[in-house]
């Protein structure tokens, strides 16, 4: 799809049955979903904010879309691609439309282990296991028509035949992608060759399934007593060689550090987005191709709910429910 003269050209999802298909801005997604048979249409748009749109990341979706009769996989395999090719252009912020209902949304999701653990009742750091790991991503996978990526955390395993095995088990899941980190836990920093090995082993899991798979490999050399930005760099290096697709440094928010870092890793950068970070104009500015927000979210929805607990404790009142919370029929749409 093409770029109009007049602003980027919309598209509508078949989700899991098939690509893109052009959409004509203004028709009613209800009409849409008539036209296509379908029971769910989500509408991708890119947005024309202070981010500026990005039509490449369109175009590069549209392309991957144009393989999808090669494939009796083709949903699946147009959601691989279209998370591969977001991660070669600056990411765009994007609104999801899911039947009439619009929601603020982009044009991939990434799990978050915090997130998913927290629910869960465990804490974070692989305390839960795999298995309910990837129960949780499947359930996601099952209901959103966007590519997703699993947060594994250090793979479930220290060797490369563990990570292998997690690969394997997350593509079954529904994933196009993962994140893979270079620490267990609070420990130090896994040996450079076992965790390039690693490395190793999940793009070749991933190539053994025939998967445009999206690996995500994370570098904690930031973290107190870890090597820092020289570290960092030498490993995210290394784990491009080895077949990552992107490399995730976390836990820096100095605006120079992260030019550095964009300049000297010859992969797409990704940044944890963090009060004292950059803005994600400037990141984009900056070069990074993909911002995580980790356990943020999760974190801030648990304030809320304990900001709303004291309310009624202390004041026996409901102003945060009437300030934030949204209407009960629109959340039974949203997830029909």
């Amino acid at each position: 799809m093409s770029r109009r003269a007049d602003g980027d050209e919309p598209s509508v999802i078949r989700p899991a049955l098939a690509g893109l298909v052009p959409y004509e801005p203004g028709k009613p997604i209800e009409e849409v979903q008539r036209e296509l048979g379908l029971e769910r249409v989500v509408k991708l748009a890119s947005n024309e904010g202070p981010y500026g749109p990005f039509p490449a990341a369109q175009e590069a979706i549209e392309r991957a879309s144009l393989e999808l009769n090669r494939y009796p996989d083709g949903g699946a395999y147009r959601l691989r691609h279209a998370l591969a090719a977001l991660h070669a252009v600056p990411f765009e912020r994007v609104t999801v439309c899911a039947g009439a209902d619009a929601v603020i949304g982009f044009t991939a999701l990434a799990t978050t282990s915090a997130g998913i653990a927290f629910s869960l009742g465990y804490p974070d750091g692989e305390r839960i296991s795999r298995d309910e790991m990837l129960a949780a991503v499947s359930r996601i996978t099952r209901r959103i028509a966007v590519p997703i990526t699993a947060d594994m955390e250090a793979g479930y395993g220290r060797t490369p035949e563990a990570v292998a095995e997690t690969v394997r088990r997350v593509i079954d899941a529904g994933a196009v992608g993962m994140n893979l980190e270079d620490r267990v836990d609070e420990e130090p920093l896994l040996e450079s060759s076992l965790a390039v090995e690693r490395i190793r082993a999940a793009r070749a899991a991933a190539e053994d399934a025939g998967i445009p798979f999206v690996l995500n490999a994370r570098t904690d050399a930031f973290s107190p007593s870890m090597g820092g930005f020289a570290e960092a760099v030498r490993r995210g290096k290394a784990f491009r060689d080895a077949g990552a697709s992107s490399v995730f440094v976390p836990f820096v928010g100095d605006r120079d550090t992260i030019e550095q870092l964009v300049k000297q890793i010859p992969a797409p950068v990704n940044i944890l987005g963090a009060p004292n970070a950059p803005t994600l104009k400037d990141l984009a500015t900056l070069g990074v191709r993909r911002v995580t927000f980790g356990s943020a979210p999760m974190r801030a929805t648990l304030g809320l709910v304990r900001r709303m607990g004291r309310e009624w404790m202390e004041k026996g009142t409901y102003g945060t429910l009437e300030a934030h919370g949204i209407p009960f029929a629109e959340l039974q749409r949203l997830f029909a």
